[in-house]
C-alpha cells in the first residue's frame, strides 16, 4: 500500500496553496481595509444584538454613491412607546463606507498643507484620485450614567494620476 499521495494530487495541492499565498499578499490594501470593516460592521452589529436579544434587531441599507462606492448602514432604535423601554440600548448606528472618486484640485492644496508628499503639481488644476474606506459608531445607552460612544476610523489614499 502506498502512503503517499500520487503526484497529480500533491501538484494540485500545492497549486493550491500557491493560488492562496498570491491571492492574500498580492490583494490590495484597499480590498483587505474594505473587508475589515465589513467584517468589523458585522462583528459589532452582532456582538450588540447578542448584549440584548429581546430588542428589535438593527436595519441594514445598502447604498451606492453615483461617483464611486457604496455604503452599508446598520441603525437601531427603539420606537416611542408610552411606557418604559427595557432595552439597554436607545440608538445606535454602526455605519460603513467604501468610495472613490476624483478629489477636487482645492481639496488636494489643502491636503498638501499636511502632507507636501502628495504627487500634485500645483499649476496642473487636475484632479487626483482616491479611495475612502471607513467605519463610524455612535451608541446611546438608554442609562443616562453610561457614556455614549463616537468613533470613526478611516482609510485614505490618494494616488498619481499616472499610475
Amino acid at each position: 500500500m502506498n502512503r503517499f499521495p500520487s503526484f497529480p494530487i500533491v501538484v494540485q495541492q500545492t497549486t493550491l496553496l500557491i493560488s492562496c499565498c498570491i491571492t492574500r499578499y498580492m490583494t490590495s490594501m484597499r480590498d483587505k481595509f474594505a473587508e475589515y470593516v465589513r467584517n468589523l460592521q458585522d462583528t459589532i452589529v452582532t456582538a450588540l444584538q447578542k448584549l440584548d436579544p429581546g430588542a428589535p434587531p438593527f436595519l441594514r441599507d445598502h447604498w451606492e454613491r453615483p461617483e464611486g462606492g457604496y455604503g452599508i448602514s446598520s441603525v437601531f432604535s427603539v420606537p416611542f412607546s408610552p411606557t418604559p423601554a427595557t432595552t439597554i440600548l436607545e440608538k445606535a448606528g454602526v455605519n460603513i463606507s467604501v468610495i472613490h472618486g476624483s478629489l477636487p484640485p482645492a481639496a488636494v492644496k489643502q491636503m498638501r498643507a499636511d502632507h507636501a508628499s502628495l504627487p500634485y503639481d500645483p499649476d496642473s488644476q487636475e484632479s487626483l484620485p482616491f479611495f475612502a474606506a471607513g467605519i463610524s459608531l455612535v451608541i446611546h445607552p438608554r442609562n443616562p450614567h453610561a457614556p455614549t460612544v463616537h468613533a470613526n476610523y478611516r482609510y485614505f489614499e490618494v494616488t498619481d494620476p499616472a499610475d
